[in-house]
């Protein structure tokens, strides 16, 4: 029993001494440990309104773009016309035309708030 009582004894001085005379920096091992730190999760903007779908030859088509990003102000998220016929054209967030001719035409919008960024293909028909 007292070889036990003293082995213990000599483990439990041994690990106190070792921390004050090598004392460690938990830090630096929460870094080793998980690799990297500071990483800045963020949300892609997105786009929370519908277009229109049909409208006729000759009418003005009126598409208000309505966006949301969680963690960046709206005023801060720029909307792109990336893809779409000649007629359409975006201002701020208003894309607006009027067609001359029947068929279907594709558009696609771009979101972005300067990290991420989101994109919507529509199809419009015009009749």
């Amino acid at each position: 029993m007292k070889n036990w009582f003293l082995l213990f004894t000599i483990t439990v001085v041994i690990a106190i001494l070792g921390n004050f005379i090598f004392p460690r920096n938990v830090s630096d091992e929460e870094e080793e440990v998980l690799g990297v730190t500071n990483i800045d999760y963020r949300n892609s903007p997105f786009i929370t309104s519908v277009p229109p779908r049909v409208i006729e030859v000759g009418d003005m088509f009126n598409y208000e773009v309505v966006i949301s990003d969680l963690d960046t102000d709206v005023s801060d998220v720029g909307i792109y016309l990336d893809e779409g016929p000649d007629w359409m054209s975006l201002t701020g967030n208003l894309l607006y035309g009027i067609p001359f001719s029947q068929g279907t035409y594709k558009y696609v919008i771009t979101v972005s708030d300067g990290v991420n960024s989101s994109t919507e293909v529509n199809y419009l028909l015009v009749e």
